[in-house]
């Protein structure tokens, strides 16, 4: 049995586009994270012949018990014999003593390791660890989209020229109020859609909306490919803080506006321009295959 771990619990439409990538590649395999009890772990991962781990999961940006955990299943997949695959991770920042030292080791207990973006790599080769620099996995939807796009059938919103604002719960909001203020105020005669990777994202943003008219789009209700047709056929303009909205936004040909409240965006931004699409493809191809 194949474990695809990762952060599979907060029904974050970019954590399902990696497992269900991974998912197709290895059928049959079941998930696992935080939302299975002690014995689930314990019983999953001794059964386990692979454990995959996939997305974000070695910083600690969210404090120093997210990584403690990962790092803690990762030593007992080790403790059980189970092959360990670190696959197209983005790692870092880890900022407290505690988090470099558990993903240190924890790290190098896998049997390979594949990152999304430079600066996980730089890490990595500042500890000495053996790894493929690739992209991250949803560059797979690149060769996908193009080979769905013309069976697609699908009800496309009758917007056109649209930006979308795929933001994210903020807390505290009063931070980043002004800054949406303004974004608003520089572009009044576009339509707007919101886009939500994850239930509530939009609900702060839609107070500053005022009568100003919106589309709103749950990515929950699509396919992937679905959802860049949608845009690729109603927006021009992306505003995100949600790094796959802006991934499938770039494969949909949109202008892209980062709002960096996490180096992992401006990582992405970094590789966009490093990289032609079909380049970043070829990368999450070669980071999944190395798994």
């Amino acid at each position: 049995m194949i474990l695809v771990f990762g952060y599979f619990c907060g029904d974050n439409y970019g954590d399902e586009i990696l497992a269900k990538i991974v998912e197709k590649q290895y059928p049959g395999s079941e998930r696992l994270s935080r939302a299975n009890s002690f014995w689930e772990h314990l019983s999953l991962i001794y059964k386990a012949e692979k454990i995959i781990a996939v997305g974000g999961l070695f910083q600690d940006l969210s404090g120093w018990m997210s990584p403690l955990y990962y790092s803690l299943v990762l030593f007992y997949a080790w403790m059980t014999r189970t092959e360990i695959s670190i696959l197209a991770q983005g790692i870092g920042p880890l900022s407290s003593p505690v988090s470099k030292i558990t993903s240190y080791f924890a790290l190098k207990l896998a049997d390979n390791i594949s990152v999304r973006d430079m600066a996980s790599s730089d890490l990595l080769k500042s500890l000495d660890l053996d790894h493929y620099y690739g992209s991250d996995l949803a560059w797979h939807l690149v060769e996908d989209y193009r080979k769905a796009k013309p069976k697609l059938k699908i009800k496309i919103p009758q917007v056109k020229g649209a930006l979308v604002l795929a933001l994210r719960k903020l807390d505290p909001f009063e931070d980043y109020k002004d800054l949406l203020k303004q974004v608003l105020a520089s572009d009044k005669k576009s339509p707007i859609i919101l886009l939500e990777m994850q239930e509530g994202d939009n609900d702060q943003v839609k107070e500053l909306l005022g009568m100003r008219k919106y589309t709103e789009i749950k990515a929950a209700d699509y396919k992937p490919e679905e959802l860049i047709l949608i845009l690729e056929n109603c927006a021009e303009t992306i505003i995100s803080m949600r790094l796959h909205a802006l991934i499938l936004a770039h494969i949909a040909g949109l202008k892209l506006q980062a709002i960096s409240y996490d180096p992992k965006l401006e990582q992405l931004q970094l590789q966009i321009h490093r990289f032609e699409l079909d380049e970043l493809s070829k990368r999450a191809k070669e980071s999944l295959l190395s798994s």
